[in-house]
């Protein structure tokens, strides 16, 4: 049996300096509070982390006092000075509209508060009895979400050890005659196991001979390529990799797409700093590999991570971003024709800090 490592929380220091980006806010737009009602937001805030269907909130008012309302009492520590509770059951029934419930615990702390600050979480005409203007800082939260903090980057390289070791099924398993479910339920297995708790929503391609898609009960036949493109979630995280497998045999075709592939990630590595157009990295590399032998590249090159599971920066024709330091992001080239028996993907993982490029991904990229 293998030993669980545990995962790491998201640490008191670093929630309370991402609080002080909200308590910046707060004085650039003169508000009076700042009510965060995005679960995976309240964790980002507070470390407070819960199963996905509660509807947790974190108020910050202008004079400093954090308040966290919860379903329940809890240990797990986190970045407020109070605590409330509201009622999201009844007699083990789950109510249905917890949110409602939940503001309603802050009734007093927002009775008097004229500008509120409020993420996407917050829906309108639910706040309890005030009229308060509500200022969207949806977007500088995002801003905000786009460089990774340490105790992120502790969560993320500990939830890639779990992604790469569902990978290790598929190495052992993989086989003429075996089928994309058989596979989709042993890689789940192994990360129920890894990870010791609840994964969240478990993607994204599990697919033979096509270029992704969702689990069929369809056998591997010789010849193809199965395109395992994984993103688990951990407390609102979510992790994103692929790797592509010869069933039995490989081309020659096959091969030299991989190189082709491979030989743009390395490229990408030697681009990639801070100021860099993402927009002319992806077109680098598409024009590299679409049409190559006439086959396609026809989807991004990457994207960043984090709480969502396409964040900045986008490597991708349709945005115009440059790379930031603290930026963590995924680099996905792919070829697809029919020659290739659906096509391959390798998707590697970085991480941009001051002193460069970092890899979180590990596995070897040719099976």
């Amino acid at each position: 049996m293998s030993v669980h490592i545990p995962i790491p929380t998201l640490s008191i220091e670093s929630c309370e300096e991402r609080q002080a980006y909200l308590t910046q806010l707060i004085e650039e737009q003169n508000l009076d509070a700042v009510l965060i009602g995005n679960p995976r937001h309240v964790h980002y805030y507070t470390a407070y982390w819960e199963r996905p269907f509660f509807s947790p909130l974190f108020l910050l008012t202008r004079d400093g006092v954090r308040t966290l309302v919860i379903p329940f009492e809890c240990d797990w520590p986190t970045a407020v000075d109070v605590k409330k509770t509201y009622t999201f059951n009844k007699v083990a029934t789950l109510v249905e509209d917890q949110l409602a419930n939940s503001l309603h615990e802050l009734a007093g702390e927002l009775s008097g508060v004229k500008k509120l600050g409020v993420d996407f979480g917050i829906r309108p005409g639910l706040l309890p009895a005030q009229k308060a203007e509500q200022i969207d800082l949806s977007a500088a939260i995002l801003k905000q979400r786009r460089r990774k903090y340490a105790d992120e980057m502790d969560l993320f390289k500990r939830l890639y050890q779990t992604t790469e070791a569902a990978y290790g099924y598929v190495r052992e398993h993989l086989r003429v005659g075996v089928t994309e479910v058989e596979l989709y339920a042993g890689m789940m297995e192994i990360l129920g196991n890894q990870q010791g708790e609840h994964f969240g929503f478990f993607g994204n391609d599990f697919r033979f001979g096509e270029g992704g898609g969702l689990p069929r009960y369809r056998e591997a036949e010789s010849g193809q390529i199965a395109v395992i493109d994984l993103g688990v979630e951990c407390r609102g995280y979510r992790s994103d990799m692929c790797r592509s497998f010869a069933v039995d045999t490989i081309s020659a075709a096959q091969q030299d797409a991989r190189e082709q592939i491979l030989e743009t990630i390395r490229m990408v590595e030697r681009t990639v700093r801070p100021g860099v157009s993402c927009r002319e990295v992806y077109e680098s590399a598409f024009n590299k590999l679409n049409g190559h032998r006439g086959w396609e590249f026809p989807h991004h090159l990457g994207h960043g991570l984090g709480l969502s599971p396409h964040e900045a920066p986008h490597l991708n024709p349709e945005w115009d971003e440059i790379f930031e330091v603290g930026d963590l992001f995924t680099v996905e080239p792919g070829l697809y024709h029919e020659e290739l028996k659906g096509g391959l993907r390798i998707e590697e993982v970085y991480f941009l800090g001051e002193s460069g490029l970092e890899k979180l991904t590990t596995l070897p990229t040719k099976y």
